[in-house]
């Protein structure tokens, strides 16, 4: 293993078997956001694909796209699911549309989604799920998917990258 130096040009790393100090070789990645990754996936299982990586509290959409083409999810039967679309943008990538996360075939109706289907989404835990819950309970449904950005801490970068996944009807 060549620990401690960045990745050559095409190399890629395993996410679903790499150790910590493999996976700190990628750009962007320090040792504890890799021992973090190594943890939630003993954890939670593996990664399917790379929209599974942003379950990793440090991991966000900037660097899932610095990371597209340099990581590989074996074991799983999964795809990266940006393979052969551009890389630059995560929004349109792929990477959060619904077709590439498993389990997310259709937008999430935000008006009818349940604390379960909420959770499945990319950076949408327990806390900001019951927090949506919460505001739908108090304020009614939602009339845009933009109004997510009333919702505490529900950042607008947030609320934008979740777009592609969801519909207010």
């Amino acid at each position: 293993m060549r620990l401690a130096r960045p990745l050559g040009k095409g190399e890629q790393v395993d996410l679903n078997s790499a150790p910590a100090e493999e996976i700190a070789r990628l750009p962007r990645i320090g040792m504890s956001l890799a021992k973090r990754i190594v943890a939630d996936r003993a954890a939670r299982g593996p990664f399917r694909g790379l929209g599974d990586l942003d379950r990793v509290p440090g991991v966000g959409p900037a660097l899932l796209g610095t990371l597209a083409d340099r990581v590989k999810f074996g074991g799983v039967g999964a795809v990266n699911p940006a393979a052969g679309k551009d890389d630059a943008n995560p929004r349109t990538s792929g990477i959060y549309d619904a077709q590439s996360r498993p389990g997310l075939a259709r937008p999430v109706e935000l008006n009818s989604a349940t604390e379960a289907d909420l959770k499945a989404l990319p950076g949408i835990g327990r806390a900001r799920a019951l927090a949506i819950l919460a505001y739908r309970r108090e304020n009614g449904p939602f009339a845009a998917v933009s109004d997510l950005g009333r919702v505490p801490g529900f950042s607008q970068a947030l609320v934008a990258r979740l777009a592609p996944l969801l519909v207010a009807r």
